[in-house]
Formats: C-alpha cells, sequence, structure tokens
C-alpha cells in the first residue's frame, strides 16, 4: 500500500532497539513535537492551577524521543496537534487524579461520578472543549460524550475472564483502545462516516488487539509489584495471568506468548488490508485512514515499550502506601488519546 508522510519523521531502528520494542509496524513522530510539549506543558500549570491537583505528573505521556500524541497521531494537522497533546493530558490526567490502582474496585466507579460531577472538573473541561472547537472546528463538540463514556468504562473491571478470547473485547473496551477509529479522523480531518469506517473494522480491529496486548505486555511487571504491595486478592487485570492459568504455563511463557499474539495481530492487519488493497476496494481517503491507525498503533508500542511511565518503581520495603506512584495501566489516547466521533 503506498503510504504518503507529510508531517513526521522515522523513528530510526537504533532508538526503537534501544526501547525494546518488536513491533512489526513503522513507528514514526511528529515533526512539530516541540509544539506539542509546549501544549503539554501549559495543560500540566493551567491542571494545577485550576483543578488543584498537584500529583499530575509531566512525565506521565512522555517518551525518550517525545509526547505519546506526537507518536499515536504524526500525521495529525500541525495546527490540530497542540490540542490534541493537551487532549491527551487531559485523559490521563483525569483518570489518574482520583484512582492509584485497579485495586479499589468496589469504589471506583462512585469515585470517578463523585470526580467527573465536581465544579473544578467541569470548568477545565469546558476550557478544553472550547480550545477544541477553535482548533479543530464543532466536530469536536462530541468530546464530552466520548470522554464521559470511556471514563464510565474504565470503572469497571471482570475478574471472571477464565480465558483470553473472553478478555480481548472487554480489555479492548475498557482500555479505550476503539477510540483510535475516530480519533485519527479528527486529527488528519478525514471526513469518514462511521459507516465507511465500519465496512472496513476487520483491518483495523487486529490493531486494537495489538494495542491492548501490547499494554499488557509492557505494564505486567510494575502493575504485579503495585498489586501486591496493596494486597489485594485475586488476579490483576492483565492478559498475563490468564493466559497462565487458561494454559498451565509459567510467567515467561505466558508473556512470550502474549509477544508472539501481539505480532500475529500486527501480520494479520497488514494481510487483510493488502487483499483489500488488491481488490481495489480502498479510495485514497480509506488508505490515509488504515495508514493513519497502523501508525497509531506503532507509536503505541513503542510509547509502552519506552516511556518511563512503565518502568518499576523503587519502592521502600518498609513502605505501606505506594505514595506517589502512578498506575501503570494505559489510560489514554487514545489510553492516551481521544476519539471525538
Amino acid at each position: 500500500m503506498l503510504q504518503q508522510y507529510q508531517h513526521s519523521t522515522e523513528i530510526d531502528s537504533a532508538t526503537l532497539a534501544r526501547s525494546g520494542s518488536f513491533t512489526t509496524l513503522p513507528v514514526r513522530i511528529h515533526r512539530n513535537d516541540v509544539q506539542a510539549q509546549k501544549a503539554s506543558n501549559q495543560f500540566i500549570r493551567e491542571w494545577k492551577r485550576i483543578v488543584g491537583d498537584k500529583r499530575f505528573d509531566l512525565n506521565v505521556n512522555q517518551s525518550p524521543v517525545g509526547h505519546v500524541a506526537s507518536l499515536m497521531f504524526p500525521e495529525c494537522l500541525p495546527e490540530r496537534l497542540a490540542f490534541i497533546a493537551k487532549a491527551c493530558d487531559f485523559v490521563t490526567a483525569s483518570d489518574l487524579s482520583h484512582v492509584e490502582t485497579k485495586s479499589k474496585i468496589p469504589t471506583r466507579a462512585s469515585e470517578r461520578e463523585q470526580w467527573m460531577n465536581s465544579s473544578r472538573y467541569r470548568r477545565f473541561q469546558a476550557r478544553l472543549l472550547l480550545e477544541g472547537i477553535e482548533s479543530c472546528g464543532l466536530g469536536v463538540t462530541s468530546m464530552l460524550e466520548s470522554t464521559n463514556s470511556f471514563m464510565a468504562a474504565n470503572a469497571i473491571y471482570s475478574r471472571e475472564c477464565t480465558s483470553l478470547e473472553d478478555y480481548i473485547p472487554l480489555r479492548i473496551v475498557n482500555g479505550a483502545f476503539t477510540v483510535m477509529k475516530g480519533s485519527v479522523c479528527l486529527t488528519m480531518n478525514l471526513g469518514l462516516d462511521t459507516q465507511e469506517r465500519a465496512a472496513i473494522y476487520h483491518v483495523i480491529r487486529p490493531l486494537e488487539v495489538a494495542m491492548a496486548l501490547t499494554n499488557d505486555y509492557f505494564s505486567y511487571h510494575k502493575e504485579k509489584a503495585l498489586h501486591s504491595l496493596h494486597n489485594v486478592p485475586g488476579d490483576i487485570f492483565n492478559a498475563v495471568p490468564i493466559i497462565m492459568a487458561q494454559h498451565g504455563i509459567s510467567e515467561d511463557d505466558a508473556l512470550a506468548l502474549v509477544k508472539q499474539k501481539i505480532i500475529e495481530a500486527e501480520e494479520d492487519h497488514l494481510g487483510k488490508a493488502e487483499e483489500l488493497g488488491q481488490k481495489g476496494q480502498l479510495t485514497p481517503e480509506l488508505k490515509q485512514y488504515v495508514m493513519a491507525c497502523r501508525l497509531g498503533a506503532g507509536g503505541c508500542h513503542f510509547w509502552h515499550a519506552s516511556a518511563p511511565r512503565f518502568e518499576m518503581p523503587t519502592v521502600n520495603a518498609n513502605s505501606q502506601s505506594l505514595g506517589g506512584i502512578v498506575s501503570s495501566r494505559f489510560q489514554s489516547w487514545m489510553r492516551s488519546a481521544l476519539c471525538w466521533v
């Protein structure tokens, strides 16, 4: 498939190798990452001033090469990148501001509802929405509904999944990986409607699977450590323990199997996209859409592999509290980025 890149540059192979990435997808970064960094810095200052949350970490959406928005939306229109970076930070800050880990399941939904109805949260959200309308047009007005829907889904977990097949659909929705489809249309001003995107969803679905498993692969050890420190019964919400129980295999073997399934999902996407292209069923705009989703998944992979957010925390052995340690589970987009559909 012909790929044309206007606003991004390729991440070099040496940088990819140092990160531990193993994706088969292209990884690129927006040429205007400096703009995304400035917008993120501004967001954090405003968030702390208006919302009063002093804990939000400047590095939470960063990687060694740039902001997550620049990696997941490398072909974003330059005039929209600043808002997209703030949108990514907003989702992350909203999620981390009142919930530290996935262990507080019994009260999570009620806490989230109370937080989202607070005047400080609504005031900040309204300011961001107005900025989005100014930079991206009226199409961004669905941001409020999309954000609230993700937050509601993100408050619900099931520890009863007994197979990877049961787990993946829930994880895709719960982790906000479904939002990519609309997000890339917003960032690139693609005029595809829901029906047009649905017609080739079988091509995009493997990317959602790959992103969900990528999060679980790179966050597993940190999530396991945090879960243990909280002394929470049961397993963490992650594909690794589910695969261990389903197949009766070791932790190392389960991690290897997750890695294998990520690569298989990426290859499945590439094969289905090539098949559609050979049949002449991809219009120029659909080709752009598929390319943008592919870049989003590649950027998602590199960010997870390299971001400080997923590094193992250093915790005093006598500590009974996680203090300022943030949850390693991917919140963004996607878990990182927003989809305004």
